[in-house]
């Protein structure tokens, strides 16, 4: 089972609200990605740390975002995606020590 960061626009796709209203989200299906796989969920600009610590409950879907697709502000980047994954939030982070700056010191490079 593989592990991944991903990054989120807040400008982009409303993640805060998403879970607020759902314990999961579709996600669009980013290559190599399975079911099992776990996922830090890296807010960018103002927060610009890891913020969600989620699991793919399952990948591969066909077919658009559904869950959390009325918190998407940008069909091009969240809605458009020809498959998606569902990520089920396992944790919620406010530590500072996830911040970017603390990542590359970790060694993570691109986000």
């Amino acid at each position: 089972m593989g592990s991944w960061i991903i990054p989120c626009n807040l400008k982009n796709y409303d993640l805060v609200s998403t879970f607020s209203a759902y314990q999961e989200v579709d996600w669009k299906q980013i290559k190599s990605v399975e079911a099992g796989d776990s996922v830090l969920i890296f807010i960018a600009s103002l927060v610009s740390a890891v913020r969600y610590r989620c699991v793919v409950k399952e990948a591969e879907l066909p077919g658009p975002n559904v869950i959390g697709a009325e918190y998407n502000r940008d069909e091009t980047l969240y809605g458009g995606a020809e498959s998606h994954m569902t990520l089920v939030r396992v944790f919620e982070y406010d530590d500072p020590r996830l911040s970017l700056r603390a990542l590359r010191t970790m060694g993570v490079g691109h986000v």
